[in-house]
């Protein structure tokens, strides 16, 4: 266990922040390089589109002014993503009809980033456009004979609640596919509340530390310079990025638009784990993970195991989850393109995951972000590069405190050490709840205030907190600090 003073505690953070970026940098990288995980994403994204280029033809034909005008709004609030091609698009009917034709027209060359944004899209148009009348003929694009009617859009946006309230594993499809959102584990119907299981998307938009104005960025580079996000320098993030980090007057990031305060239970842990600011935890990877699920319960209606049984039956996760050994990778798209292009953060999205029981996420651990335990070549090269930065030096496992206003950082090195972070680190939500919602509303979240909430884990995770408290004591009088 090392303890570091404050004056280092930037390096180490930015260091931490270069070596999750670059994970999925390259997670984005493998998604562009491999068919076998393009196609079904590609698959998934046109059907999302085709929805919504049908919805917006039903809506045009019906004179349906109302609804049209929804759609139009949807449209053109996400008018400057970047799947529209080299311009945003247009503004207008028209330009809608056209914009979404073109997608269509090139739906065998999405972008993995295309293909996300897309599906975000699709739970925007869903979660705006409140039209029930629309139940179309959903069909795979490469395989005719994988069909079947898509449900109402209430019961869609029920559903897509459902993922984001974190209940999205305890749907049952049976009831589901009945019109129906009934919670296999106890049969009830289920009741989509606030966004997972409580307040915690406490975000506002960044201000800038010398002003007391709300200020909406259009433009990345203008934010870096002001530096109120993360901790990189822009030669730092250029590097980390790559060729993606092209200034875009158009393209707005979510982690150009919100900064985190106190009451974000996410800001908190990223604040104890030493971790990047981002824009609160990911209500779009509940969207991604949703769309994926119902899309693929339609054009990939059945799959079997290895052991010759069927998984989509009622009480499993369907479509995705059903565990198909290539399939359920998909579920690493929000970490591959949302972190690659500073949308969010990698806990930002894992949080939302492992509310949703498709993954446990250990802060730093990042091998606990692959979805299935499979044994198929594209799982075995994504876990590879997993742990290669799961073991990156840069990969410090470590608890940041504050005292008199500076922070001090908590290596930990041994097993033993390791074994009790991975205890307190663990994201399931007990520990959501028990550990990090308490520290919520802490301008400074003190040693002390750490300590208080280790009540309920085991004695090597109490004790070794415990030393840190006694080393960071002494550190403290030699560099002439009072604790």
């Amino acid at each position: 266990m090392e303890i570091l003073p404050p004056f280092v505690v930037k390096s180490l953070k930015n260091l931490k922040d270069m070596n999750e970026v670059m994970l999925a940098r390259e997670l984005y990288d493998m998604f562009e390089q491999s068919d076998t995980l393009k196609q079904p994403l590609r698959e998934i994204a046109y059907v999302a589109i085709k929805y919504i280029h049908d919805l917006y033809f039903v809506l045009n034909d019906q004179n349906n002014v109302p609804y049209m005008k929804k759609l139009l709004e949807v449209l053109e609030k996400e008018s400057g993503l970047k799947m529209w091609g080299k311009k945003p698009l247009g503004s207008g009917k028209v330009a809608a009809a056209v914009g979404l034709k073109n997608l269509l027209d090139r739906w065998t060359s999405f972008t993995t980033n295309d293909c996300s944004e897309m599906l975000r899209l699709f739970g925007g148009v869903i979660e705006e456009v409140d039209f029930d009348g629309y139940t179309p003929e959903i069909i795979n694009p490469r395989r005719k004979d994988l069909h079947a009617t898509m449900p109402p859009r209430s019961l869609l946006n029920e559903l897509r609640m459902a993922y984001r309230s974190g209940y999205g594993e305890n749907v049952s499809k049976k009831n589901w596919s009945k019109g129906q959102i009934i919670d296999v584990k106890t049969g009830k119907d289920m009741i989509a509340s606030a966004p997972f299981r409580g307040d915690v998307r406490m975000r506002d938009q960044a201000r800038l530390s010398n002003d007391s104005k709300t200020v909406s960025f259009k433009n990345p580079r203008e934010k870096m310079e002001n530096e109120t996000l993360r901790p990189l320098t822009k030669e730092q993030a250029a590097y980390v990025m790559g060729s993606s980090i092209r200034t875009d007057e158009r393209e707005v990031r979510g982690m150009t638009l919100w900064k985190l305060k106190d009451g974000s239970v996410t800001w908190a842990m990223d604040r104890i784990f030493g971790l990047p600011p981002g824009a609160d935890i990911s209500g779009t990877t509940a969207d991604l993970m949703w769309a994926m699920e119902v899309i693929s319960s339609i054009i990939y209606p059945s799959y079997t195991k290895s052991d010759g049984k069927t998984i989509l039956k009622d009480g499993y996760r369907f479509g995705l989850a059903g565990f198909n050994q290539e399939l359920g990778l998909l579920y690493l798209l929000p970490i591959a393109a949302m972190v690659a292009h500073y949308h969010h953060t990698i806990l930002e999205c894992a949080l939302t995951q492992t509310f949703n029981s498709v993954i446990e996420y250990v802060v730093g651990f990042y091998t606990t972000l692959l979805p299935t335990k499979t044994e198929s070549p594209s799982a075995d090269k994504i876990r590879k590069v997993l742990d290669k930065w799961e073991n990156h030096p840069l990969n410090f496992k470590m608890v940041l405190f504050t005292e008199n206003g500076e922070e001090w950082a908590v290596i930990f090195t041994t097993e033993e050490e390791i074994k009790a972070f991975k205890k307190f680190a663990t994201m399931k939500y007990d520990n959501y709840a028990n550990f990090f919602v308490p520290l919520k509303d802490k301008a400074e979240i003190k040693l002390s205030d750490i300590q208080s909430v280790l009540t309920s884990l085991p004695f090597e995770v109490r004790k070794a907190f415990a030393t840190v408290s006694k080393e960071k004591e002494y550190l403290a009088s030699l560099v002439g600090k009072k604790s």
